[in-house]
């Protein structure tokens, strides 16, 4: 399969609000400590863009194990170029999310 750079698209609120009902009732939100979401400052997503030959972003899962030995998952986003690569040679990777709960927003999805 080659890259060809498409990918996402845009989905109604309707399916938004499916997508994340079938997630929390699924078995991974339990071991997922209930996480709704992340949040990311546009300053991250622009680092990211502006690195020479970026034509996306790719978003990994991923997790980690806070201080009281509870696993958190935490997404992971690196640039990708137009041969579908992951840019890595200035090291602009991103994490370090503000997670919901419990930074959740007071209307929208993650409420």
């Amino acid at each position: 399969m080659s890259f060809d750079g498409e990918g996402g698209g845009i989905i109604s609120q309707s399916t938004a609000e499916d997508y994340l009902s079938n997630y929390q009732q699924g078995p991974s939100y339990t071991w997922n400590q209930g996480v709704k979401g992340h949040y990311y400052n546009k300053d991250f997503f622009d680092d990211l863009l502006e690195q020479t030959g970026a034509v996306g972003i790719r978003i990994y899962y991923g997790s980690r194990i806070n201080t009281s030995n509870v696993i958190i998952p935490e997404l992971v986003l690196v640039a990708v170029d137009s041969d579908g690569n992951d840019i890595l040679s200035n090291d602009i990777i991103v994490d370090v999310s503000k997670v919901c709960p419990p930074v959740c927003p007071t209307s929208g999805l993650g409420t």
